[in-house]
Order: C-alpha cells, then sequence, then structure tokens
C-alpha cells in the first residue's frame, strides 16, 4: 500500500506546503436526496486500467457523494539538473495560477462554483494535482486538473509571486531542523543528483528560473507512460473517457529517460548557531516494488518515536522502541524520530534525534545503538504491538478519501498494481521475527547515511559511527 505509510511515509513529505483553492459546496441537490440515492450502497469495487497510449487510469467506488481526482505525473525534483534545480517546488506555486485556456481568478470562481478544491503537491519524484468536489461536479474536476498538469500558463508576474512564496518556504524549512535534516539525508544517500537533488528552490537559482526554462522542465517531464489518474467516487467508464479526452493530446513516451536511482551513502553536515544539534543516521530502504516493502513498514511501526514532550495515552506510540529506550532513559534528549520514504526504485529508512549541541556525541551513539539493536533481537510482544500500530494506522488513514486517492495513485505508478488494505493486513500479520530480523540485518550492510546540523563540535567522525555497523 501506499501505505498510507504515507503516513509513515517520510518526515521531510509532510513539510511541504500545498496551494489550494477552495470555497464552501454550492450545491444544487440537497445532500439528503443525494444520501438517499445511494441508500442501498453496494460493497467497494476497484478498476486499474491502462489506456492504449499509455496512461493508467485508477479509481475505487465506494458510492460516496463526494469525490477526489489526483493526476500524478513521475517527475519531482529527481529530473531537474543544475538550470531547473527548483522548478517542481515553484511549479508547486504555479499550479494554479492560470493556464493557456483559463486565468487563475477564472479557476478560482469555477472552484467556488463548484464547491471544490484544488491542490498541488510536489515531491522528490512525484508532482501530484489533487481535488475534491462533489459527485455531480467530478468531471469536471477531472478537466480542470488537467488543463493546469497539461497546459500550464508561466507569466513573469505569476512567476515573481511563486518566487516569493517559494523563498517563504525555503525560510520556514531553515528554522525546522528535523525537516531540513531529513532534505539533506537525501542529499547525502543519495550523492546530490536524482533523488538527492534538493526539493526546495535556492536562492541561487531563482533568476534561472524563468517561463522557458520551466516550460522547458516541465513539457519534457509529461508523458503518459508517466502519469496515473485516480479518484474515488466516480464511474471508472466516465473517468476513462474524461481523462483519455483531457490528456490524450501529450506525447506517449517520455522524451528523457529517467536515470535508475543510485544510493551511495555518504556524510553531510551543516553548522548553525541555533545551539541544539540534530543529528540523522540512514540506510538505503525498500522500493514500491521491493517483496521488503511491508518487513520496512512494520520496522518503522517498531521503532516508532516522539518527542521529550507528549499527552501519552494508548495509540500514542509511547511503547516504541526510540520512544522507551531514549527518550524515557536521556530526559536531554529533545527528540528521537524513525523515517521511511519509499521510491520507485530505491528507498531511505533511518532515525534522527535532536539533543544540546555538547550532547550531540552522546545522541550518535545511542541512536546507532538503536539502529544497531533492530538485527538483533525482537520480542513476540513488541512485534504484536508493531503489526496492530501498523494495520491500525493503516485502517485509519484509508477513511479519508484524500488518503485513499494518493495510496492508489501512488501504487498504480510505480507499481502498476493496487495492495489492498486487506492484504496489507494479511501479509503484516504474516511477517515472523526472523524475517524482520533478516531484512533489517541486509539493510544495515548498505552504506551508512549521516547527516548533523547545528552545533558540531562534539560529533564523531563519518568513519567511526560506520564502524557501528560492520
Amino acid at each position: 500500500m501506499s501505505l498510507i505509510l504515507g503516513r509513515f511515509r517520510s518526515l521531510g513529505a509532510a513539510q511541504y506546503a500545498v496551494r489550494s483553492f477552495s470555497a464552501m459546496p454550492a450545491l444544487h441537490t440537497p445532500l439528503s436526496s443525494a444520501a438517499e440515492e445511494h441508500a442501498d450502497a453496494q460493497p467497494s469495487v476497484k478498476n486499474i486500467t491502462t489506456l492504449p497510449n499509455g496512461l493508467r487510469v485508477a479509481s475505487i467506488e465506494a458510492h460516496g457523494n463526494c469525490s477526489s481526482i489526483g493526476v500524478f505525473v513521475e517527475a519531482g525534483s529527481r529530473l531537474e539538473d543544475s538550470m531547473s534545480n527548483g522548478a517542481t517546488h515553484m511549479l508547486q506555486h504555479l499550479a494554479f495560477a492560470g493556464t493557456q485556456q483559463r486565468t487563475g481568478f477564472r479557476l478560482l470562481r469555477q472552484a467556488e462554483r463548484m464547491g471544490g478544491t484544488f491542490q498541488a503537491t510536489p515531491q522528490h519524484e512525484l508532482m501530484v494535482f489533487s481535488g475534491d468536489t462533489v459527485r455531480p461536479q467530478a468531471m469536471e474536476l477531472l478537466d480542470i486538473l488537467a488543463e493546469c498538469t497539461s497546459q500550464p500558463a508561466f507569466t513573469p508576474w505569476s512567476l515573481k509571486e511563486a518566487a516569493a512564496a517559494a523563498a517563504r518556504d525555503s525560510k520556514e524549512m531553515a528554522s525546522n531542523p528535523p525537516a531540513h535534516v531529513a532534505e539533506l539525508m537525501h542529499t547525502a544517500g543519495f550523492g546530490g543528483v536524482g533523488l538527492g537533488r534538493p526539493l526546495y528552490t535556492r536562492k541561487s537559482n531563482y533568476d534561472a528560473l524563468t517561463p522557458e526554462t520551466l516550460g522547458a522542465f516541465w513539457s519534457s517531464s509529461l508523458s503518459l507512460d508517466r502519469m496515473c489518474v485516480a479518484a474515488i467516487n466516480v464511474n471508472h467508464a466516465e473517468l476513462e473517457s474524461a481523462a483519455s479526452a483531457a490528456l490524450g493530446h501529450l506525447p506517449s513516451a517520455a522524451s528523457v529517460p529517467k536515470q535508475p536511482a543510485r544510493y551511495v551513502g555518504g556524510d553531510f553536515r551543516s553548522e548553525s548557531d541555533q545551539g541544539s544539534t540534530v543529528v540523522g543516521l540512514a540506510f538505503e530502504g525498500a522500493s514500491w516494488s521491493s517483496k521488503n516493502l511491508i518487513a520496512v513498514s512494520l520496522l518503522h511501526s517498531l521503532m516508532g518515536g516522539g518527542s521529550s514532550f507528549s499527552a501519552g495515552g494508548p495509540g500514542k506510540g509511547m511503547m516504541s522502541r526510540l520512544y522507551s529506550n531514549v527518550l524515557n532513559r536521556y530526559h536531554e534528549v529533545q527528540s528521537a524520530n524513525v523515517f521511511n520514504t519509499f521510491y520507485s526504485d530505491s528507498g531511505i529508512f533511518g532515525v534522527y534525534g535532536e539533543t544540546d549541541g555538547p550532547l550531540a556525541g552522546m545522541l550518535v551513539d545511542v541512536l546507532a545503538n538503536e539502529l544497531s539493536g533492530m538485527a538483533k533481537a525482537i520480542q513476540p510482544e513488541e512485534l504484536q504491538r508493531a503489526k496492530n500500530q501498523l494495520k491500525g494506522s493503516i485502517l485509519g488513514n484509508l477513511e479519508h478519501r484524500h488518503v485513499q486517492v494518493d495510496d492508489i495513485g501512488r501504487q498504480v505508478l510505480a507499481t502498476g498494481t493496487h495492495l489492498s488494505a486487506t492484504d496489507a493486513c494479511k501479509q503484516i500479520d504474516a511477517i515472523t521475527a526472523e524475517e524482520l530480523l533478516s531484512v533489517a540485518r541486509s539493510m544495515l550492510k548498505s552504506p551508512l547515511t549521516f547527516v548533523a546540523h547545528g552545533d558540531l563540535t562534539s560529533i564523531p567522525r563519518y568513519e567511526e559511527v560506520a564502524k557501528r555497523f560492520q
């Protein structure tokens, strides 16, 4: 599943602001009538098809009154080069600023009339245009999303506004050390290229991101074999027809090949005078198509984590390893968390924590102990607890339409298939402690990625930390 692992997916992915338009619904049919129409709702029906032009279309008919749709493009900062670096981040803020057919003002008015919302979300290897509306307006919503995806208009004035918004995002990122470290993990782990390219636009690159540069980058990223339309609560046949009509003019095959991800590990240190220090240790994780996908997600649940202040209570992860073994024992540690990101052909898994600068060396030692401990022993009680937490996270998050769209869209784009929540839970229950230990040992054999940000005076050398896992 995108395993709502989406919620487990990565620290970084949750930090990116979403550009959106929204309005209160303007319903022409009372909701009570719409509800009566589906009073005899049938079980959910899932459909996944590939059109002759290569476009993948996926839907789940849950017989609801509101629809959610997403257009997924396999692009993102992974496909950028030195000239276009930051383009994906800028495209987020340009997403609904206007198209070749409609102005930004017209798009806003249509959102108001439809009672809909639009969002654009950039990531390292994806750009997602999505939205929600009442069911009768679903195909109109798809038409708008497809137009914003395939026919954007990059004007000098909208680009100026987007650059200002991107600068604010970068400033917020710099003031959020854990999120900053998550980005640096990619830079170090993937050698600064491909998945290692920063998602956020660098100030030094604003001038290079002209309308022509953005247009060239985006047009080279768009091809139907790298796209998927996913939806919840729509008629699949109508979705296929509308998607083909709205996007069928795009090329069927990509003009620029995607280079395979190459995880190399490495060391990245960034000094600041913030007083505290954030450190992160990571290894190569699993890809979406990996047979270890569920096991790595279960390791994420097992490790858990949190901050030094928590309201506590059942279900808060306070029995996870990072909470029990780190936060409960080392009160000077401000936070300790696991992170895990899946990509189409690679992944990254690790832990990060924050403490006062002079104690950073101690924190590195503690986190290294916890990572290496994953491969040594797992008690039956903690394994069952981790399984229950992971299943609860999957099932709970799938109550939300936008999460379902994200889940099916990511999976179908990456693998061409979709693992249902029921099947995922069965796979979770089937995993043994021995299998989990084997996956952990395999991960820890990959090169170490080590990142530190803040006061670096007590940070050990990379070689010293890497020896802990040899």
